[in-house]
């Protein structure tokens, strides 16, 4: 009996799993902006265009939302963003200070008003962001915290341990 060569099943192996690596390392340092826009009567909006802009980074990403009302911005960097949601006889919404963390799926719903003339209704995103999708722990170290604690060894992985609940099981 022939049976396939050992080679020839791990290169299959490899290649059939390779995009989900691709995917899941291109989510690791980026953010997705998501949400649902509706109506003051509770009903979706379809085709409203969604921009997500950082000035810090010289960037925007424009989406239109789907028949059934829902955006997804995918791959953002890290940073304070502006959320515009706009579509022709809506009052144009705006969130400010939109703040994305690394890995985060940041929910954020619009809900448009009719407006006959052009109006817009700006939103300071003071309050931090829930991420109902998720269950575990994250932390995102900010530039002042790498700046003024000390690197023991010049290990900035050590950095993971000011995330509660992350420990160093193996201390060298």
């Amino acid at each position: 009996m022939s049976y396939p060569k050992r080679p020839a099943v791990v290169l299959f192996l490899t290649l059939s799993l390779l995009p989900l690596q691709i995917r899941a390392q291109s989510q690791a340092a980026t953010a997705t902006l998501e949400g649902t826009i509706k109506d003051q009567t509770g009903a979706v909006v379809p085709g409203v265009t969604v921009t997500a802009t950082s000035r810090a980074m010289a960037l925007s990403r424009i989406v239109l939302s789907s028949n059934t009302g829902l955006y997804r911005i995918p791959l953002l960097p890290p940073g304070s963003y502006e959320v515009r949601a706009e579509l022709p006889g809506f009052a144009t919404q705006v969130r400010e200070g939109v703040l994305l963390s690394v890995g985060q799926f940041a929910p954020l719903d619009f809900s448009m008003t009719v407006s006959a003339t052009q109006t817009e209704v700006v939103v300071q995103a003071d309050a931090q962001m829930v991420e109902v999708s998720k269950t575990q722990l994250s932390e995102t170290i900010n530039q002042t915290q790498i700046n003024s604690l000390p690197i023991n060894g010049r290990n900035y992985l050590d950095f993971t341990l000011l995330t509660p609940g992350v420990t160093n099981r193996n201390p060298m």
